[in-house]
């Protein structure tokens, strides 16, 4: 018989037939193994992936029922690890929690080392998932973008979504020119620093020529399919697309290749999974340089509750007209 670490509250995906419900319920931690710590949980925030595997439709999520949730900071309590101890104030991002092991949308969370990253007194738990996997990823494209120090002219699409939005931000508020792309409120995002906003039923390409007049020097695309075919044709020379992903309809695109030859484009897949404990520290570190410095718009976000989290992942379309859920597990 497993050996029951600590009970918790939190939300559990279950599968009935072929459909996906969530419930807050009970659910029981084993015993630590080595290299592994336990974390109480205090904010996690809802990503897209999130919603994806709450719905049943994130590729990597077989094995339910599951707690999701793919965000969490909190306090260790118990430790395994030689790189933990009782007491660190940590951050989960990025990670297998919340597809492939029960994620942060709970009290507390047994999660290995290697996913974790211990958080510094100047960052705080709270800022922390006010960022979340949506703002850290964007904070390492800005950290690219910022190596040449010029001022560029950026468009982002899906710039309501939690990396657009927080590219839209943080690219304004360091002297960018930011145009969004969205579906939504126009007014948001020029509340939240974007310079134009373009709804995305108006980027479309009119012609079928390879080439067209550059208009941006980088563009961070949230939204793939052909769409990615008129934002590479208006790249100015030498300039980057950093592609972030892509919605249900836009996973294949039929792109040209004269942009990339004639005007050396540069496309860029952003995947911080994959980054190493270097990396991640260094993101962590340029997050903390930004809120000291610009702070954190409050309309950037709302906070919930764990409790709430049913409601809102169920009505999540219809709830997320403007920016990004926190969620108060635990104070």
């Amino acid at each position: 018989m497993k050996k029951i670490s600590i009970k918790s509250k939190a939300l559990i995906i279950n599968k009935i037939k072929s459909k996906f419900e969530g419930q807050i319920q009970n659910f029981y931690i084993g015993e630590l193994k080595l290299n592994e710590i336990l974390v109480k949980l205090n904010y996690s925030s809802i990503n897209y992936k999130d919603i994806l595997v709450c719905n049943g439709l994130f590729w990597g999520c077989r094995n339910y029922p599951l707690v999701p949730g793919i965000d969490g900071s909190g306090i260790v309590i118990k430790s395994k690890s030689k790189k933990f101890k009782k007491g660190d104030s940590v951050a989960i991002i990025a990670s297998d929690a919340g597809s492939k092991i029960p994620g942060c949308f709970s009290n507390y969370i047994k999660i290995k080392d290697i996913w974790v990253n211990k958080l510094t007194d100047k960052l705080s738990r709270k800022n922390a998932m006010i960022f979340g996997t949506a703002g850290f990823t964007a904070m390492s494209i800005v950290n690219q973008i910022q190596k040449t120090k010029k001022k560029k002219s950026i468009l982002i699409t899906g710039a309501s979504g939690g990396v657009g939005l927080f590219s839209t931000f943080i690219l304004s508020k360091l002297g960018h020119n930011v145009t969004a792309v969205t579906r939504k409120d126009k007014n948001y995002l020029l509340k939240n620093g974007a310079q134009k906003v373009i709804l995305l039923k108006d980027l479309k390409d009119n012609t079928n020529l390879p080439l067209q007049k550059t208009l941006y020097d980088i563009c961070v695309d949230n939204i793939g399919g052909n769409t990615l075919d008129y934002i590479l044709k208006r790249i100015t020379n030498n300039g980057t697309v950093y592609s972030v992903g892509f919605t249900n309809n836009n996973s294949k695109s039929s792109i040209n290749l004269m942009p990339f030859i004639l005007r050396r484009t540069k496309l860029i897949g952003v995947h911080t999974e994959s980054l190493k404990i270097t990396e991640r520290m260094e993101i962590w570190k340029s997050i903390q340089a930004f809120i000291k410095k610009f702070g954190i718009n409050k309309n950037l976000y709302k906070k919930i509750k764990l409790t709430k989290l049913p409601y809102y992942i169920k009505n999540f379309d219809n709830l997320k007209k403007r920016g990004r859920f926190l969620i108060i597990i635990d104070k």
